[in-house]
């Protein structure tokens, strides 16, 4: 039999058994022998136990049970011979008695397990008994007996080995001595660990890999020893451990063994060896077999450096310091380039390595982590002429989406929006892939905490800033208001109020009113309120149009159609993606209507390169969103209006405070100038009444001596005299050091001018042919949804025409959406629903003019009337005729004219009498009818006679009919005045309501006679049960339309009048 074959399984297993048989034998007289304490029979029975390991015939598993056994058979024997060594015998002389065993193999575990005794004894230096080991199990060159050998040696000596502080460390050894015994034996074991692939047959190599995988921790337990030394400093480490380690590596040319052993090398030593010789470990990843799964092996080690990063600023720092992401970014490469034919998801397993270290180091770089795509899509382009699309191979397309989901994990949507290389790199998966992790991505986009979306080192926080920025201006704005008097302050009030009620019924906005403040009575400023800002929507982030550009590639497989990738997907998941893009229109936005435009922009024209299945969905949702954006431009441009009218305040009080501290100034330097020139005049008074006194008694003092008899008098006169003289001196001079400390007066401060908001570029009439251009793709095309599209337009038609006041771009929706009306729809249902809209959206649009509004009154009461089912166009005519009789609105007046007057009340009257008649049959409705409009008759008493005659009430309707034009036309040019002074965004007229009692007549006796024609039929096909009912119930809804005509009427009837009319009629 030759060497290299072994005997078949049921061989190996006989052998076995057989084999266990004696060492179980030879281990009994063993310890028999131990217990007489017979040293010699004890080896010789340990000899031949140790025998029956030379066998050459079984398999790694099967020798293993043996070694296992022997293992443990020796345990007694160690014992023993360590009693003998306490009763005085030399373990130095049993070293080399053990050294007689007639074979090598059974002689060198003896030795071993003798060795150790001896090293553990002190009588021999461990680093002569550890040589002579490790050279003496040279001895045995068989690949299974040789690493068992081995295996045993380092497992007994494991306690023994020279450490720095240890036991056995001096002069008979240190920690380089045991390096060097652990070194030597791993490679002897390594190179005997290869050979075991080249022992038995070709048929049972995959046997052979696999018993050798499980053989792999013996050699690996000399790496773990090295690794648990004490002394084994970073220098030893990078100077003797790692060259050999990786010599024997590289050496070995084993795809197997190299694997492994760079795996125990990066887990058994230390990080921060690691990152010290990151580049010598990195550099031998190229010269590994092409079988070597070196993204393994990158994964264990990044991960492993990353969290010794995390463990410490200082090791975070050493490991950028050290470049560990350029250096890993070109073992890859080099690997790359070493193995042609490396596999696609072996490569790019290594980027997945990579992309990990980087966000897990590089928080907030994220040009590195785009440097790892922009290299991974740059290497699976590079190899697709050679293995292929990496979408056809599953293994590679399944890592492709683990590396793109980690900077979704780690870095959000938004920061994920800010790498280049992404969309790209995205391109390379398969449709379905694509259209997962696009799903995934608006997911995380919608599901994220507007308050907490974050991204490390993103530009996200703009937008926070702007807003920031806008609410300190306004409470700066709101803290300089000063209040003048109590009429100003009122009305300033109230036009803010006014405007704000608006602004809230147009944009969503709560109004608030500025509370005047209390001022000094000397300076009259302007008031100054507090504008509202519109309610902006959550935009998650996504405030700029790079941001919804960079947002719409990633997720253009949601946006564009299945049939230009491929058509697995079904209608219901195409639909729930498509609501899934049109939440995301509503979550993207900005505060600023201008850019918020631009990002619209770049969504449609993202949008429109889908098909028609996605923009009848898409679409929609993309013209709410702009619908939306129109009342928040409504309510910016007020807002601006607002405060430029409050600057023009500010400009006037400025200009008044200046003049009023002009004017004290000029006031204060004429008193300073009055009150100077009065000191000086008082001073010289003084003066001469002091020379006067003086020459006074001069004369006195000459009468004494003359001898005159009045000399009392001339005291008192003295006396008096000198009084307003000493006075005046005082007084002087009082008043003259009272004028200096006589302080200016306070000139009034001047008001500061509110601030002034960015100007906004976007206009109503831009945003509203936007919107327009928007739906007309699905009013006719391939993608034509002509129900939503009449909605949307009938919508946009209210909102130009209420809140931008455009009746051109009214018009034109109206005239659109009945162009769709007459055209796309087909169906009577659709039909009447959309002519029911068409009527309400018309009686609640108010800018039209007579002319143009009854053109299109004329075409919707048309359409109404064109309906085939009965119970249809009886509804719809009952809905248009409110298109004549419009609800008023606060800030318009009432029309009167001959329309309103008595006769067509009474007219309407008789027509819901027939009505009620036609139902209920005979004349007892006609009672009901007239107290109805009996309840309506206090209302005015002007129209009282207006049954005398026809002649006479034509003639004085039209003279009311001049009159109440006349008035119509003033009071509604003071509407758009005020309008226009409160900042309205309208620069059209805004006509009052329409109140046309003819018109709503003949249409409600149009649906009478449809529905008395209907069930006419019906009653003679059928009988009057079943269907013809349902009729009934249409001409209940008419005379509930006359029943609300009439108690719409300004004017009414007595019981008289009423009786006298319908009579007559």
């Amino acid at each position: 039999m030759s060497s290299n074959t072994l005997p078949p399984q049921t061989e190996q297993e006989r052998i076995c058994k057989d084999a266990l048989t004696n060492i179980k034998k030879a281990g009994f007289h063993m310890r028999k022998a131990i217990e007489d304490s017979n040293v010699k029979d004890s080896l010789k029975c340990a000899t031949q136990m140790l025998s029956e390991l030379r066998t050459s015939q079984l398999y790694p598993q099967k020798y293993y049970e043996l070694y296992m056994e022997t293992f443990d058979q020796l345990t007694p024997l160690e014992t023993f011979l360590e009693e003998e060594r306490s009763r005085g015998r030399s373990i130095g002389e049993l070293y080399e008695m053990v050294q007689h065993a007639g074979n090598v193999l059974p002689r060198l575990y003896l030795m071993v397990s003798v060795g150790a005794l001896y090293i553990r004894s002190g009588e021999a230096a461990p680093r002569d008994v550890l040589r002579d080991l490790v050279e003496m199990c040279k001895g045995v060159q068989h690949p299974t007996r040789g690493l068992f050998l081995r295996a045993f040696l380092c497992q007994r000596t494991r306690g023994v080995l020279p450490d720095s502080g240890g036991a056995y460390e001096g002069p008979g050894g240190s920690v380089i001595h045991s390096l060097e015994f652990l070194l030597a034996n791993f490679t002897e074991m390594n190179k005997l660990w290869v050979r075991l692939q080249h022992q038995g047959t070709v048929r049972d190599k995959e046997r052979r890999e696999r018993e050798r995988r499980q053989l792999q921790d013996l050699i690996g337990r000399n790496l773990a020893y090295m690794a648990q030394l004490e002394g084994l400093t970073f220098d030893l480490y990078k100077a003797q451990v790692l060259p050999r380690v990786l010599e024997q590596i590289t050496s070995c040319r084993d795809a197997l063994a190299q694997q492994y052993l760079l795996q125990a090398l990066v887990q058994g030593f230390s990080d921060a060896f690691h990152l010290g010789t990151l580049p010598a470990l990195l550099d031998v990843l190229p010269a590994m077999e092409s079988g070597v799964k070196a993204h393994s092996v990158l994964a264990q080690l990044t991960d492993r450096l990353a969290k010794y990063a995390a463990g410490s600023p200082a090791a975070l720092q050493r490991l950028l310091e050290s470049r560990a992401r350029e250096a890993f970014g070109a073992a890859v490469a080099g690997v790359v380039r070493a193995q042609p034919g490396i596999e696609p998801s072996e490569a790019v397993e290594m980027y997945v390595a990579l992309m990990n270290f980087v966000v897990s180091v590089h928080a907030g770089d994220l040009a590195a982590a785009d440097t790892v795509l922009e290299a991974a899509a740059a290497t699976a382009t590079a190899m697709a002429p050679r293995a292929g699309p990496l979408a056809d191979d599953s293994k590679a397309e399944k890592q492709m989406v683990a590396l793109l989901s980690l900077p979704v994990v780690k870095y959000g949507v938004l920061g994920t929006l800010r790498l280049t290389h992404y969309a790209p790199l995205m391109g390379l998966l398969k449709g379905e892939t694509q259209r997962r992790l696009a799903v995934r991505i608006c997911q995380g986009l919608l599901e994220a905490p507007t308050g907490s979306v974050s991204v490390v080192g993103s530009s996200s926080s703009s937008s926070s800033s702007s807003s920031s920025s806008s609410s300190s201006s306004s409470s700066a704005f709101a803290s300089s208001s000063t209040t003048p008097s109590a009429t100003e302050a009122k009305a300033t009030t109230s036009s803010t109020s006014s405007l704000s009620s608006a602004g809230a019924a147009n944009a969503g906005t709560t109004p608030t009113t500025t509370t005047p403040t209390t001022t000094t009575p000397t300076t009259t400023t302007p008031t100054t309120t507090t504008p509202t800002t519109p309610t902006t929507p959550t935009t998650h982030g996504v405030d700029s149009a790079e941001k919804a550009g960079a947002l719409f590639r990633l997720i253009r497989p949601l946006v564009v159609d299945p049939d230009s990738l491929d058509s697995t997907l079904d209608s219901e998941d195409l639909e729930e993606e498509q609501i899934l893009v049109s939440r995301l229109l509503h979550a993207i936005g900005s505060q600023n209507p201008d850019t918020e435009f631009r990002i619209l922009n770049v969504a449609r024209a993202h949008l429109m390169a889908g098909g028609p299945k996605r923009l009848k969905t898409t679409l929609q949702a993309l013209v709410c969103r702009g619908l939306i954006l129109q009342r928040k431009l409504v309510a910016e441009i007020r807002l601006r209006r607002l405060l430029a009218k409050e600057a023009r305040k500010m400009e006037v009080g400025v200009k008044e405070a200046g003049e009023l501290r002009e004017a004290g100034q000029v006031k204060e330097e004429g008193e300073l100038r009055g009150e100077k020139e009065e000191g000086d005049r008082k001073e010289e008074e003084g003066q001469k009444e002091k020379e006067e006194n003086e020459k006074e008694k001069e004369e006195e003092k000459k009468e004494e001596e003359s001898g005159n008899d009045q000399t009392g008098e001339g005291e008192e006169r003295s006396k008096a005299s000198s009084e307003p003289t000493s006075s005046s001196p005082s007084s002087s001079s009082s008043s003259s050091s009272s004028s200096p400390s006589t302080a200016p007066a306070s000139s009034p401060a001047l008001p500061q001018s509110p601030p002034l908001l960015p100007p906004i570029n976007l206009t109503c009439p831009t945003l509203l042919r936007w919107l327009m251009a928007t739906i007309e793709p699905l009013t006719s095309g391939s993608a034509a949804a002509p129900v939503a599209a009449l909605r949307l337009l009938t919508q946009l038609a209210l909102v130009a025409s209420e809140e931008a006041g455009e009746e051109l771009m009214a018009l034109a929706c109206f005239e659109t959406a009945i162009a769709v009306f007459e055209t796309s729809l087909t169906d009577q249902r659709s039909r009447a629903a959309a002519a029911i809209d068409l009527a309400a959206a018309l009686e609640r649009c108010f800018v039209f003019r007579p002319a143009i509004r009854n053109r299109l009154a004329v075409a919707v009461a048309a359409a109404c009337g064109a309906l085939l089912h009965a119970p249809d166009n009886v509804r719809a005519l009952c809905a248009a005729s409110l298109m004549y009789w419009q609800k008023p609105r606060g800030d318009l007046p009432l029309p009167l004219g001959p329309e309103l007057g008595g006769a067509a009340a009474v007219t309407a009257a008789v027509a819901l009498a027939d009505v009620a008649t036609d139902i209920f049959g005979g004349e007892a409705a006609l009672p009901c009818t007239f107290e109805l409009l009996k309840e309506n008759g206090d209302v005015g008493s002007n129209t009282r006679n207006s049954n005398k005659s026809s002649s006479s009430s034509s003639r004085s309707s039209n003279i009311d009919s001049s009159d109440s034009s006349g008035y119509a036309t003033t009071k509604n040019n003071a509407c758009t005045e005020r309008s226009r002074e409160e900042g309205a965004v309208s620069i059209s007229v805004v006509h009052p309501p329409v109140r046309d009692a003819i018109a709503v007549r003949n249409l409600l006796d149009r649906a009478v006679r449809v529905a008395r024609l209907a069930k006419a039929v019906m009653v003679s096909t059928s009988g009057f049960g079943g269907a013809a009912i349902n009729y009934v119930g249409l001409l209940l809804d008419v005379m509930a339309r006359y029943q609300y005509f009439l108690e719409q009427l300004p004017a009414a009837l007595d019981d008289e009048a009423v009786s006298s009319t319908s009579r007559s009629t």
